[in-house]
């Protein structure tokens, strides 16, 4: 070791001297490390559906110009999955996205090989991921230690719902980080910022416009309009930007959408006569609708805002988990919350049970894994028990922490008083 002790002090004096370096060396390991662990996933695991769809027809866009929008991109996309993802693609399976999403696969299209493609998928929204949940300092408002932040990290990476989602290389991920940033900024009264990050969220429109309408009431309710003026603008700027690849892409965009819904409605049989399945969307929505009219006047305080927050994207993901399962994501927020305010309690009981609150999603993991990896990959869907399971589960946690949330914001008034 003595040989190589010179060589060492030389790297070490090296590096002192340049820090920068040293930064953007970490950086490159760590995403080198990242890639690798991609092209694995990507290499020895099927799926990646939905990633396969919008890269696909990026390719097909920007190769022969044909209209992701089209029947001839949907039935040359269907007619080559089965030998590239592994298993056929659903009827609903066709683009339905913003045109200027493409731009997000522009540079992937490049890359004819689709595990390689896939893998630097991976790696990017990986990348994202931790720089998004560290850039909102979650895990350490939550707990100090350092061994229940890398439980916290390994359940954000491991849970059944990152999985889903990461596995099928989905772009909700994307939207659902950049509505936290938005409702980050909101909390923070930077309403500009939370416009201009709602807005790029519009990669999945649904989403983004639900996110705008409960950001809409936090600024009206602040008297700022500057949350709306700038997702207009944002929003708008992208519309725009899509003509670029996609002459009249708006109106091929609607007729598509329209498709899409005909047939996620068809598939679970929802009409007035199939009462189960207008209720199983009418009352997390209904649930919602009374929590807000409960609650809209006391929303200045912080607790409550985040509360009513991640209590009415769970209702909404439990509304219409049905038609997409990509909207399990939407879980998380409420599963942090729940972690965070038993972690609070500051007893070992109170903490265990914590833990075990979280254990139990990494646990259906495993067992998803184990007994039914098609699940994870987007092959078969999310049993729907289990969906509604974990939504009462939630649903409960939200409703117990709810008293202390109100408890300790007038013991933390009385205290200041």
């Amino acid at each position: 070791m003595e040989t190589f002790k010179p060589l060492k002090n030389t790297f070490n004096g090296f590096f002192k001297k340049n820090p920068y370096l040293r930064i953007i060396g970490w950086n490159a390991l760590v995403v080198a490390l990242l890639f690798a662990g991609s092209w694995l996933i990507a290499h020895f695991l099927m799926g990646g559906k939905d990633f396969y769809v919008k890269w696909s027809s990026t390719v097909l866009l920007r190769t022969e110009q044909i209209n992701p929008y089209s029947n001839q991109a949907t039935q040359r996309i269907a007619e080559s999955a089965e030998s590239t993802i592994f298993f056929p693609l659903a009827e609903n399976a066709v683009f339905s996205s913003p045109i200027y999403s493409l731009f997000l696969y522009y540079p992937l299209s490049f890359i004819r090989n689709f595990e390689w493609a896939r893998a630097v998928w991976l790696t990017c929204c990986t990348f994202f991921w931790v720089k998004a949940w560290k850039g909102q300092n979650l895990f350490k408002r939550i707990s100090n230690t350092s061994s229940q932040i890398l439980f916290l990290w390994i359940f954000a990476f491991l849970n059944v719902f990152t999985l889903m989602i990461f596995l099928g290389g989905d772009l909700v991920a994307i939207s659902f980080l950049l509505i936290l940033f938005a409702f980050q900024k909101i909390q923070e009264g930077k309403y500009e910022l939370a416009g201009i990050f709602c807005g790029l969220a519009t990669l999945n429109p649904g989403l983004a416009l639900s996110a705008m309408l409960i950001f809409t009431i936090f600024s009206i309710k602040n008297r700022n309009a500057g949350f709306l003026v700038w997702f207009l603008i944002t929003t708008g700027l992208l519309c725009f930007s899509g003509y670029l690849l996609q002459n009249d892409w708006m109106i091929q965009f609607l007729q598509s959408n329209i498709k899409v819904v005909r047939t996620l409605i068809s598939s679970v049989d929802l009409g007035i006569k199939n009462l189960t399945q207008l209720l199983k969307i009418a009352l997390p929505l209904i649930l919602a609708l009374f929590e807000w009219l409960r609650s809209l006047n006391r929303l200045d305080q912080p607790e409550k805002v985040n509360w009513i927050f991640n209590y009415t994207i769970l209702l909404l993901a439990l509304g219409f988990c049905n038609l997409i399962p990509s909207l399990i994501i939407l879980f998380l927020p409420a599963i942090f919350q729940i972690y965070s305010e038993w972690e609070k309690r500051e007893s070992s009981t109170a903490r265990l049970i914590g833990y075990g609150h979280l254990g139990v999603y990494l646990v259906i993991s495993i067992l998803l894994l184990i007994l039914k990896p098609g699940i994870l990959v987007g092959r078969d869907a999310i049993p729907e028990f289990l969906v509604w399971l974990t939504g009462f589960h939630l649903i409960v946690g939200m409703y117990w922490i709810r008293g202390w949330l109100y408890q300790d914001t007038m013991r933390n008034f009385i205290k200041s008083e």
